[in-house]
């Protein structure tokens, strides 16, 4: 059995190439008797209507031309500042977020640190969502031309915790940002 890259078909990114990641060679036949559910545990919904606070994040990359072309990748036209604190949470609270592509050209994973949330749309793009959009996430998968709006409970630990681009070379750009739960 071989596992394989395959191109990625979402505007301008890394991964436009198939290539070979590794070959596995199985060489024991095992017996897994470990417990199998019959049926996946039903994921209810959370209303939007639940949400305390909205907020809106421009996720979007432009080009600097000083010395040479360089790539930075803000949010909210800010980029990463371990000194400044973008977000305020109440912990408790629910809130609904939407991550806006829609003047992007590449595709931006947005992960959020120490929560799980639900998506509720996508507009613009594929303007649906698939079967696998429909569980506990901590990521999403925004394409260009696409806002994702998606609803979080903020149910955690007081403290700081990240959001980010999850292409390591976003979030080194610029493409993160601090949220402060009390």
């Amino acid at each position: 059995m071989k596992l394989n890259s395959k191109p990625f078909n979402g505007g301008d990114a890394q991964g436009v190439q198939e290539f070979k990641i590794m070959k596995f060679k199985v060489a024991n036949q095992v017996v897994d008797t470990a417990l199998q559910w019959s049926a996946f545990p039903t994921i209810m919904p959370l209303a939007e209507n639940t949400a305390v606070k909205t907020r809106s994040f421009d996720i979007q990359n432009t080009e600097v031309h000083m010395t040479g072309s360089v790539m930075k990748h803000t949010i909210n036209n800010k980029g990463f500042d371990i000194s400044r604190i973008d977000e305020l949470v109440k912990n408790g609270d629910v809130e609904v977020w939407t991550f806006d592509n829609t003047n992007g050209k590449e595709p931006h994973p947005m992960h959020l640190h120490g929560v799980q949330f639900q998506i509720l749309s996508r507009t613009g793009g594929r303007n649906s969502l698939t079967p696998l959009e429909k569980g506990w996430k901590d990521t999403v998968l925004c394409l260009p031309g696409e806002k994702v709006k998606i609803i979080i409970p903020f149910n955690i630990y007081n403290g700081k915790y990240l959001y980010h681009c999850h292409n390591l070379e976003h979030e080194d750009s610029g493409m993160m940002g601090q949220i402060q739960v009390n």
